[in-house]
């Protein structure tokens, strides 16, 4: 045993070092059809569930033997996971803002209007929803020598993104809310390689997402939290070169301050 954590400590260290440039939009959104309800009312909710993985670019540096370093600017699109954390403040009776952290992704601001509805009574919901977000990323590559370690890239990712959302919902009850959420996404992003030993070069990469969701919501009126499972389908662009299709399945669970 000891000869073996010996021998992967070595080839650890002789392997060779890679960075992947990459960013997430979140396929699951857990946002229903009703707002706080009030001025200064509060809502918070932690989710986990699907989300789409876009990679711009990656750097590999070669083994403590080799000389080279491989870049990749192809791109892909891959099926992910992650965790949101979502919270909402309300402005006024019908209007809440909102604000939305993904893993490994732009953190979104925006609004969340209720024309038909009230909040936590029975009967049919309607809210629309609008963010605009940001978010950057900085990462360092090398390559590992016997005597030093020499950086071969410098990375930066830039996103800026924007977002729409429709949703209609009816609440049976104090207890259990359900919904359907039509919603569209934009992502812009820039990817950055800077190096002392290569050229440097930018990629322009747009991603869109549009999705359909269905979202059941089983809420403790007593203790203003609840539980929200939520499914449906979700469609991944970038340039229009690559696309994905994936059926997000998550659960969000939250606390309402009135």
């Amino acid at each position: 045993m000891k000869r073996l954590i010996q021998y992967s400590a070595l080839m650890a260290l002789l392997a060779s070092c890679s960075t992947t440039v990459d960013f997430k939009t979140p396929g699951n959104r857990f946002h229903g059809p009703e707002v706080t309800g009030d001025t200064l009312n509060r809502r918070v909710q932690l989710g986990y569930g699907k989300a789409h993985k876009y990679e711009t670019a990656s750097l590999y540096g070669d083994t403590i033997f080799g000389s080279g370093a491989t870049k990749n600017t192809d791109g892909k699109i891959q099926a992910s996971e992650g965790f949101t954390l979502d919270a909402q403040l309300g402005v006024i009776e019908k209007l809440d803002a909102y604000y939305r952290a993904t893993h490994d992704s732009a953190a979104v601001f925006g609004l969340k209007y209720q024309p038909l509805g009230t909040h936590d009574q029975e009967g049919h919901k309607i809210a629309i929803m609008a963010g605009l977000g940001q978010g950057s990323e900085d990462k360092d590559a090398h390559k590992v020598k016997s005597d030093s370690t020499e950086r071969l890239y410098k990375a930066r990712l830039d996103i800026d993104a924007w977002e729409v959302e429709l949703i209609y919902g009816y609440r049976y009850n104090k207890n259990v809310l359900v919904y359907g959420n039509l919603n569209y996404a934009n992502y812009d992003t820039d990817t950055e390689l800077k190096s002392d030993s290569f050229d440097d070069e930018n990629i322009n990469v747009t991603a869109k997402t549009q999705g359909f969701l269905l979202g059941v919501d089983l809420i403790n009126d007593k203790r203003k939290a609840g539980v929200i499972l939520e499914a449906g389908v979700v469609k991944a662009e970038w340039n229009g070169a690559y696309d994905d299709t994936n059926i997000p399945l998550g659960v969000n669970f939250y606390y309402l301050w009135e």
